[in-house]
């Protein structure tokens, strides 16, 4: 029998076919679920390839070939096991096996679901798509048993990759043209293998949903008065129709349940056991040939047909997939990875703030939708939702199951000896007190039942309960209220550095940020509330004891900080840190801990760009311009290890421009302005020097920003006369002018 298949073998010498299967060339993976779909799929292939051999600890069995100029590698599942857990295993070997497939397809069979809006009918294709409610695939058995015995279905599944969905677009403009090849494949598909042909000695019959199967094969014993009457098609070819598939773990085969999930979910057009195990890990296009009706009457006659239906689709459709659209997407397992190297880099989102995190979260959800599921957990935080709801899909309420489990904590507390010694009555009033409160977070039970275990008699007991703190906040508030005055200024500087340091500090750093000797007594100094030890492998670490204590401790730039001796602005605690380490890197003649020496040298200028010109600043900031002005030899050195290219003679507003320090730039433009606020009357000479004009615009954005800031006080006059980076030249003496129009 002739085929217009072909199939390329290698020979000793062909050096073309062994660049066609290596295994990188495959970009596109195609899953079916069962060996007659495996068989329709690889004979819809232009070329069908060599196979390779499949990698170690790989259990799949791969085909491979062409369709158009796309190279495909087919997987099916192993034989007799189908749904979720094998779909996803499937497609995860892939993955692994296939490193630069970028899309993939998921082609069989499905139970039709037809309705008054929808004339599915067996043989018909159903392709997934998006629409306001579902990303083409909803998955109909997973959520939560309500009280009354509903199952609220949660969550969702992503939407096939764009480029699959501008493909349908073509596809779907062929169709209405009637230029679709489906029903040319489907005839030279049956050329080759005859059962898949059309199967016109059966029939075509939907039976009413109430109307169960009697028995007998293709439903011989039922009865067709009770079969739905459809108008008749003028031809036997396939229509196709798009939107929602059903997916679960079980076999539709009951008409009620059928229309009652389908008007749950806004309308299906088809049900399937495999596609919910892939969407969110395997970014593909669902895409299914009806052969029955999701009813008792569901028997296999039409299968394979269904099967070729399917397959024809996927063909017609990937001739509309360009192949340049197909190279500009990342392969799956490029976008895991850099999925996992954004999660590493933003591991510390602890010292970051709500819409920092946010944005992260939110860029690597839409960077890797089509390979991400990301549950994210938080405490009531309205920037965080703010940032998050545009691409969260579900929202659920955690606070009962944090009350239950608050109560669990209390529950075990009180049978433990420190506790449980005091007898019932004494349980039962720590019970209520704990319980009833309205604080229930973690810490501050935590907290609490520490605070109780350490009273030596029950009046201590029975005190610590009538004082027990309303929230977290005042626990806080009373640890530090008992600290004496003559240790305020040391613990709050300790708590500044612990809160504001650009690294984990050690215990021997932060001894020395307050010249203590030795490093026990900083713990003794800070109530253990607020502050822990962690040992490490080559030194202990001292840090906040938990992310609480840091948001207690620092406040609104607008806040008094006279009312509470402890709390800090974030912009105080960094001006205070550079007031303390710019002397460790440029010590005048006073001779300061070595312990801090190397923090200071890797952070004084991190910490120096915090200053946003506060008054807080101004004696620091002077610190600051000093070293740069003056021909510091430290800063020189500095300069060599840090800067080596840039430790020539420059000017200091080359330095302070090069270094990112906004302020110093401001400072020291004003100081070359005659009266301090115009340059209108300046004898502009010109000398370029790129150096000064690429560091002037590495910073340029610090510039334009004090430009509106002068512009809006009407203190700088001549600055609208300044159109851009480019008006900006240098000048030999001075470092910056500006050329007016």
């Amino acid at each position: 029998m002739a085929s217009s298949q072909q199939r390329e073998t290698p020979s000793p010498d062909d050096g073309r076919q062994a660049e066609i299967n290596r295994a990188d060339q495959y970009t596109i993976g195609w899953i079916c679920a069962l060996p007659i779909e495996l068989a329709a799929a690889v004979k819809m292939l232009d070329v069908e390839h060599q196979r390779l051999p499949p990698p170690p600890g790989d259990d799949n069995s791969y085909r491979f070939g062409r369709i158009g100029d796309h190279n495909i590698v087919i997987g099916c599942l192993p034989s007799g096991r189908t749904g979720f857990v094998s779909a996803s295993s499937v497609a995860t070997q892939m993955m692994s096996a296939f490193r630069q497939i970028r899309v993939g397809l998921m082609v069989g069979i499905g139970g039709g679901v037809p309705s008054e809006d929808n004339d599915v009918r067996l043989g018909d294709i159903v392709v997934s798509h998006p629409n306001g409610q579902h990303g083409g695939v909803a998955q109909y058995d997973f959520g939560k048993a309500r009280p009354d015995g509903i199952l609220e279905r949660i969550g969702s599944l992503n939407a096939p990759p764009n480029a699959l969905l501008t493909a349908l677009t073509d596809v779907r403009a062929a169709e209405e043209m009637d230029e679709l090849n489906i029903v040319d494949y489907l005839s030279r598909l049956t050329d080759r293998l005859p059962p898949y042909a059309y199967p016109s000695k059966l029939t075509d019959c939907l039976y009413q949903s109430w109307y169960s199967h009697d028995g007998g094969r293709n439903c011989i014993r039922c009865d067709s008065e009770n079969s739905v009457v459809r108008e008749k098609r003028s031809t036997n070819g396939p229509r196709i129709h798009y939107g929602t598939i059903a997916s679960g773990n079980m076999v539709m085969k009951d008409a009620i349940e059928r229309d009652q999930i389908s008007q749950a979910l806004g309308g299906v057009l088809c049900f399937e056991m495999e596609a919910a195990g892939l969407m969110n890990k395997f970014p593909c296009l669902v895409i299914r040939g009806i052969s029955d009706y999701s009813d008792s009457h569901k028997n296999d006659g039409w299968q394979r047909y269904a099967a070729a239906t399917a397959a024809a689709f996927a063909k017609d459709l990937l001739y509309h997939l360009a192949t340049t659209r197909i190279n500009q997407i990342d392969p799956i397992s490029q976008a895991m990875k850099q999925m996992a190297s954004r999660l590493i880099r933003n591991s510390e989102m602890v010292e970051r703030t709500n819409q920092e995190i946010g944005k992260t979260i939110q860029q690597l959800m839409i960077l890797c939708a089509s390979s991400l599921r990301c549950l994210v957990t938080s405490r009531k935080e309205s920037d965080i939702w703010k940032s998050l709801q545009s691409v969260a899909s579900c929202v659920i309420d955690i606070e009962p199951a944090i009350k239950e489990d608050v109560a669990k904590l209390v529950a075990f507390a009180l049978q433990q000896y420190p506790i449980r010694r005091w007898g019932d009555t004494i349980l039962a009033l720590i019970a209520t007190k704990l319980l009833d409160a309205k604080e229930r977070r973690f810490r501050w039970t935590d907290l609490q039942i520490k605070r109780l275990c350490a009273c030596p008699t029950e009046d201590d007991l029975l005190i610590a309960l009538d004082t027990i703190p309303e929230s977290l906040e005042e626990a806080y508030h009373q640890a530090l209220a008992t600290i004496p005055s003559t240790l305020q200024e040391r613990v709050r500087k300790i708590l500044i550095w612990l809160a504001s340091s650009f690294r984990e500090m050690t215990s021997r750093e932060i001894a020395a940020v307050v010249s203590f000797p030795f490093v026990d007594d900083v713990l003794k100094i800070c109530t253990s509330l607020l502050v822990t030890v962690i040992d490490g492998d080559t030194h202990e670490t001292i840090k906040l004891a938990h992310f609480t204590v840091k948001e207690f401790l620092i406040v609104q730039q607008s806040y008094d900080e006279s009312l509470y001796w402890y709390k800090f602005t974030a912009q105080l605690a960094h001006c205070c840190i550079t007031d303390q380490i710019i002397h460790y890197v440029f010590p005048s003649s006073i001779s300061f801990p070595k312990a801090l020496r190397p923090y200071a040298e890797a952070f004084w200028l991190a910490h120096a760009r915090q200053n946003d010109a506060t008054t807080d600043w101004a004696e620091t900031q002077l610190l600051v311009d000093c070293i740069l002005k003056h021909d510091n030899i430290l800063f020189k050195n500095w300069l060599r290890a840090n800067h080596p290219a840039e430790a020539c003679a420059q000017s200091p507003l080359y330095y302070a421009s090069l270094l990112g320090l906004e302020v110093s730039v401001m400072n020291l433009w004003r100081e070359l302005l005659p009266g301090g606020n115009e340059f209108s009357d300046f004898d502009v000479k010109i000398a370029m020097d790129l150096k000064l004009r690429l560091a002037v615009m590495l910073h340029i954005g610090a510039i334009r920003r004090w430009k509106r800031l002068k512009s809006r006080r009407k203190c700088l006059v001549g600055w609208d006369n300044c159109r851009s980076s480019e008006t900006l030249i240098p000048h030999p003496i001075h470092g910056i002018l500006v050329l007016p129009r």
